[in-house]
């Protein structure tokens, strides 16, 4: 499309940035064409995705776990929750573990609490605030 190729692959292969396929083409008649592409994937910088900022972990099948899947694309990441005196709540290297709202089991009280996300692919770290709202 537009002098571009567009590849959609189920497997991430994180942290890889080029790629390179063989399209292999037969005609009728048998003949056979063949070329090779080379895919360079961009990986955003970590300031660039976006992470949610409020999770509501009521059980209403919306919204009741937090996490960033996007984070799947780098090959090295921690994520870290912390409440608001400095407790450790939650942490994760795997962007398929989401964050319930709770803590050794016991459901935390709704409020603000803090992730730390570092990427080790890029040796960037993001901070921010998020919201756990209960009824």
């Amino acid at each position: 499309v537009g002098n571009q190729l567009f590849w959609n692959n189920s497997e991430l292969r994180p942290g890889e940035t080029e790629f390179t396929i063989v399209v292999t083409v037969t005609d009728r008649a048998g003949n056979v064409f063949q070329k090779e592409f080379v895919i360079t994937r961009e990986i955003l910088p970590l300031e660039s995705i976006q992470i949610p900022n409020t999770f509501t972990p009521d059980g209403d099948g919306v919204n009741d776990e937090w996490g960033v899947g996007a984070l799947k694309v780098y090959k090295s990441y921690m994520i870290h929750i912390y409440e608001r005196g400095g407790l450790r709540v939650f942490f994760t290297d795997d962007a398929d573990e989401l964050w319930d709202g709770t803590y050794l089991g016991t459901v935390l009280p709704r409020g603000t609490y803090y992730f730390v996300i570092e990427v080790k692919d890029t040796q960037e770290t993001r901070k921010g605030m998020l919201n756990l709202l209960r009824n």
